[in-house]
């Protein structure tokens, strides 16, 4: 895996648990700072797409190279699934429904870094 992808992952990581605090039940609602995380976010795993498309050292071995692919694609299709259904006026009618969808979200986003972090 090459050091920009590493770095890549690290990143929407990062980004992944500021929106987790920005968003948590307790926190005063900061309707523009969600906003910007979750397009950081969105950019965040577009670029580790593209840098996955990059990666040379992962392609040559094409069953990591597909399990990442595939793994990546799961993770990016909880998140949009996500996104859709709790928009900004969703979750501000309902901060404890969001909450607990997002805990479903975190964790599966979180055990995708995990592993893909342990690739390298």
């Amino acid at each position: 895996m090459t050091e920009s992808l590493r770095e890549a992952i690290e990143k929407a990581s990062t980004t992944q648990k500021a929106l987790v605090a920005v968003t948590a039940e307790n926190e005063a609602f900061d309707q523009r700072k969600l906003i910007k995380l979750r397009s950081q976010y969105q950019h965040d795993m577009l670029a580790i797409s593209r840098l996955l498309r990059e990666d040379n050292g992962l392609r040559a071995e094409p069953m990591r190279f597909n399990e990442f692919k595939a793994r990546l694609k799961t993770t990016q299709d909880e998140l949009s699934q996500h996104q859709a259904k709790w928009l900004i006026r969703e979750i501000e009618n309902d901060r404890s429904g969001y909450e607990r969808a997002t805990r479903a979200l975190r964790s599966s986003q979180e055990a995708f870094f995990k592993w893909a972090i342990e690739l390298i």
